[in-house]
Formats: structure tokens, sequence, C-alpha cells
């Protein structure tokens, strides 16, 4: 025979022409190296291994015993063998491989079932992913629900819904998803972070910015200087940079959180008697209860459950509370909640300096608690991470601000704490608009605070007097001291009465004004320009309804300057409360 190139058809060979190509099988070996003038739609090596020199568009890729590799672009509906090298891009419906996958371009697939280990060096958009294997990504990664048996790393942005990982878990990138899940390694997130979920035996976080619905570290938590913003934080150890910002609603942490700027930081204990459903609250947001050390103080009921879902239907055409504070007048209807706060209070404004009434602020309600007039079965009949995902994916928790959902009780709360400590309050609200995740799957904390209104509890009597209720701002350096003027709240009755006839209340209102004004100097808010103003038209109506506004006003200048209101301020207001009601 000459020594010329032949055309061979080895014995073994199908070729099968059909309407949308022909279909080639072998038993050995199969390589491609240039176009057979026809489409090809299916390639099957029954034990050897698949080359392809050529771009491809075609059906079916199999070599179950064999190899396959792709040395350029390459488009597939289903690929299976035992590894796949490629060497451009490549597009698949379905990728199932026995071993390892290695990619050096962009890679796109629905869905990637691998045994082995997968290395993509380019971008990946996979939509379901289970690698029993490590993943390596160089690119970015955007997926829907994501599985690997060992350790994840990405190197440039992740965006999933589910991503979760029996190994370490490290994102250079920036990551946005629903949960990010490691419960037996460690989760490294290099930049900034948008989950509803972080979960893992570590965590540590390094990025500038955190908006994280949930963290729960079976160890421990590391945080770099930047921002956090959350509802629920469980770890047994928390390492916070001094000068890390944000807002954490709940903390559960067997060890002192350490000097932080973060606003909130309430445990479980504290929360409770302001939460109905503390429990659910926390379960709802993926955390696995049985790490929560205030698990056990408040069990949701059935009869509890439906009462709070009538609620939530009338809370969603109601707007959220406008202050963190209130001025009530003596004469103005006061609801459940006013009453009770203002009930709470009472004893020690009377006296501060008797340390007596404090500790009787200690003792336990005689109330008894809402939850003993209902059934006790439990709500959560799901236990499953899945079921409970399921159950709250109803609702769009991030269409409120979180200080509009979470003011009013972060308020309540310290107070509480103070009264019972004698300590300055640890916490304020700064309303600030800030965007966070597209969520549908938790319960709003406003619908939680409606169960309140079902109580049936005798109502408590009114008081006789009005307060204004005055937050102090964090001040580190400064020891705590109960009986300093600035920190107490000042009963309306405790202040001289002004009987003031109609005539002479320009002048009262004009003379409480200048000495708030002159006690600001140059600095003075602009809210408070706006009430001389009102005052010297004599537009005592609106200035009665502004009242409240610009107290707000005053309070949120001191907050954002982490100052003192002066004493003189408090009473001044007071003075000019009493005369408009």
């Amino acid at each position: 025979m000459s020594d010329r190139s032949a055309f061979i058809i080895p014995k073994g060979v199908s070729l099968e022409p059909d309407s949308q190509g022909i279909c080639i099988e072998f038993e050995d070996d199969i390589i491609i190296q240039a176009p057979v003038g026809m489409p090809i739609k299916k390639l099957h090596s029954r034990s050897g291994t698949i080359r392809i020199e050529i771009a491809l568009d075609v059906e079916e890729i199999s070599a179950p015993n064999g190899s396959i590799i792709l040395l350029e672009d390459t488009t597939c509906t289903q690929c299976t063998g035992v590894s796949v090298e490629s060497q451009g891009t490549l597009k698949a419906q379905e990728v199932t491989l026995t071993g390892s996958m290695q990619g050096f371009s962009d890679f796109s697939c629905n869905t990637l079932n691998i045994q082995g280990s997968l290395n993509i060096q380019g971008d990946s958009t996979i939509h379901d992913i289970h690698v029993d294997g490590s993943a390596r990504f160089e690119g970015s990664l955007i997926t829907k629900k994501s599985f690997f048996g060992a350790d994840l790393h990405v190197q440039g942005h992740c965006s999933a819904s589910v991503l979760t990982a029996q190994g370490n878990i490290r994102i250079h990138g920036n990551i946005d998803a629903e949960s990010l899940l490691s419960d037996k390694s460690k989760i490294t997130c290099e930049q900034e972070v948008r989950l509803k979920l972080l979960r893992a035996k570590d965590i540590i976080l390094k990025g500038k910015e955190n908006n994280i619905t949930a963290i729960q570290a079976h160890d421990y938590v590391s945080i770099s200087e930047g921002s956090l913003n959350s509802d629920v934080l469980v770890a047994p150890k928390v390492d916070l940079h001094p000068n890390t910002v944000g807002k954490i609603m709940i903390v559960d942490v067997q060890s002192p959180l350490g000097p932080h700027s973060i606003k909130g930081c309430l445990s479980p204990e504290d929360i409770a008697p302001l939460l109905p459903n503390p429990t659910l609250f926390i379960q709802q947001r993926g955390i696995l209860i049985d790490d929560v050390k205030g698990s056990n103080i408040e069990e949701p009921s059935k009869k509890e459950s439906d009462i709070s879902n009538e609620f939530n239907e009338e809370d969603k055409l109601e707007e959220p509370p406008e202050s963190t504070f209130e001025i009530v007048s003596d004469e103005e209807p006061m609801s459940v909640e006013k009453k009770e706060d203002v009930q709470d209070h009472t004893e020690s404004d009377i006296d501060s300096s008797k340390t007596e009434d404090i500790k009787q602020n200690n003792e336990p309600s005689n109330v008894a608690p809402q939850e003993e007039e209902f059934e006790s079965p439990s709500v959560v009949e799901k236990t499953e991470q899945e079921a409970i995902f399921a159950q709250a994916a109803s609702e769009n928790t991030w269409q409120k601000s979180f200080e509009e959902e979470l003011s009013g009780i972060i308020e309540e709360a310290n107070q509480k704490i103070y009264e019972q400590t004698e300590v300055e309050p640890a916490v304020e609200i700064i309303e600030e608009t800030q965007e966070n995740f597209h969520e549908e799957n938790i319960t709003p904390l406003s619908e939680y605070y409606a169960q309140n209104d079902t109580s049936e509890d005798p109502e408590p009597p009114l008081l006789d007097a009005a307060r204004i209720v005055i937050p102090s701002p964090i001040d580190e350096e400064s020891d705590s001291d109960i009986d300093s003027d600035d920190l107490e709240m000042l009963p309306m009755r405790n202040i001289p009465t002004l009987a003031e006839s109609k005539g002479n209340l320009y002048d009262s209102l004009k003379k409480q004004t200048d000495k708030i004004i002159a006690d600001y100097g140059t600095e003075a808010p602009s809210s408070l320009i706006q009430m001389r103003s009102l005052i010297e038209a004599e537009e005592y109506p609106t200035l009665r309804m502004e009242i409240k506004a610009i107290w707000s006003q005053v309070l949120r200048h001191h907050q954002k300057k982490n100052t003192r209101i002066p004493g003189l301020v408090t009473m001044a207001f007071n003075e000019i409360n009493k005369l408009l009601n």
C-alpha cells in the first residue's frame, strides 16, 4: 500500500445519518481534526477518548470510560465522561463526570454533576452545581444552587441563591447571595458581602461593607474595620474591630464583644419582653435554634400565630412609626404600648435618687405572660433549613428600612436595660436611608410586634402627666451615672406649673425658645429656628402639630454629634409642650 494518507474506516465504526446530522459511534478513540462537511449530532466512544480539535456544535458527547478533550469552542446539549479538559469556551446544558473537569476559558452550564474536582480559569455561569470534590473558580461565579463536598475558592465576584460547602469557603470578590453555609469549616469573605444567612464553624469578614440578615458561627466570628448590618448574630466568640459601625438587633455571644461602634446588640433575654416570638424571629432567619441560649424564653403557639396573621394583613396598610420617641400630652389618649412604657418608668422618675425604686423595677411582673393564655403547640413544624426558608418566602423584609422596623423596640429595650443594670443605654438609632437585599422570605419585625395588640392583660392605669423620653447617646469615655440630670426622663408633673393666660402665652413660649437657642449658640439646629418662627407668627396650632418632629430633629442632631442633650434644653421643651397643651 502507498505511504500516502488513506481514508480508513476501521471495524466497529457506526455511521448513522440523521435529519439533524451524523451520529458517530466507535469502540476506541474518536478524533475529529477537521469538519466532515455535515453536522454532527452525536459522538460516542464506548471505551476510548474523544478529542475534538475544531469548533463544534453537537447534541451529545459521550465517553463513559474515557476522557473528553476540547481544543476549540464547543456547544453541546449533554456531555458525559470520566473527565473533561476544555481549552475553549464550553456551553452545555448538562455535564456529568465521574472524574474531574479542567476549563481554561469561560464555562456555561445548566446542570453540573462531578464526582471529582473542578477548576475553571474563566468566568462561570452554572445554574445547579454538585461537586463532590474541591472547586476553584479563577473568574466570577454565577449560580443558583450549589454544593461542594470539599473546599471552594472563588477569585472573582460570586452571585448565588444557596451555596453550601463541607470544606473551607473563600470568596475574594463581592458576594451577593441568599445563604452561604459551611457548618463544619471556615468561611472567609474578602470584599463586600450581601447575604440573608451566613453560617459556618468559623467566619472571617474582611470587607468594608457587610449586610447580612443572620450570622451564626459555631466557634467564632472575626469582623474587620467596616460596617455591619444584621438582625441576628450568634457565636460563642466574636472579635470586632473597635471602629466597626452598623446595627445588629440581637447578639447572642458567650464572651463580651469588647469596644465597638455598632448600634443595638441586645441579648435574647433583653429582647424577649419586647418581641412576642423571639424564637420564631430567629429561626425564620436560618439560625440553628439549639445554639441560641434564649431560645426557650418564649415559645409561639398556634392561636397566637393565627392572631398575628390577622394583624399582619392590617400592618401592610399602615405606615411605620415616624420617630423613636414621643411627646405625649396630658389630654391625648394613649395606646397600650405607650401606657406600658409610661408605667414601666413611673417609680424611677418620682425620685431618681432612691436606688430602692430601681431595685423594685427588677422584680418580676405580676402580669402573666401572654403565651399562657394560648395553647402550647409550636407554629414551626419544619425543622430542615430549606423548609424554614420555604415557610418564610412570602414577604419582602427590606421594603422598610432597618430603623423603621426596629427603632421602637430598640428604644424601649434601652430603657429597660438602664433601669435594671443602672448603666447608660448602649443603643441609639439614627435614621439613614439604606438599601439592602431584595429578600422575599422573612416576616418583617413590625408584624411580630403587632401581636402585642392582642394581649388580654388588664390595661395599666393612665398617669396624670406625660413625659418626654430622652435616650442618651453612647459615651464610652465617661462613667455611668444614674443620678445625672441628662439621663433622667423628666415627668411633666415635676415641672413647676405655669398658669399663664392666653395673653401671656406668646411671652412664655418666646422665653423658653430663646433659652434653647441661646444654649446652642451658633450651632442651633434648623428645627429650632423653625420653632421660633412659628412662635413669632403666633401659629400655635401648627406648632402643636410640629413639636414632636422638631424634638426628633434635635435628638437626631445630638445623635450624629454623639453628645448629650443639655438639661436646660430638656426642661425648656417640657415647658413648651405643657404650654401648648
